[in-house]
């Protein structure tokens, strides 16, 4: 949820100063991926120190 909030937000705040409707999607996009790559990074990598060494 952080992820879209900030980069949502900060969105928001370029297009509130350059007057445009771009810039609050891509944030809401891009901190959703962000956050999904940083989850992924975090937990998806299976260590395989559990088994025994031949």
């Amino acid at each position: 949820m952080a992820g879209p909030l900030l980069y949502g937000g900060l969105g928001w705040v370029a297009d509130h100063l350059l007057g445009t409707i771009l810039f609050l999607p891509l944030g809401v996009v891009g901190g959703l991926a962000l956050s999904v790559f940083v989850i992924y990074k975090r937990y998806g990598i299976v260590t395989r120190s559990s088994e025994p060494n031949n």
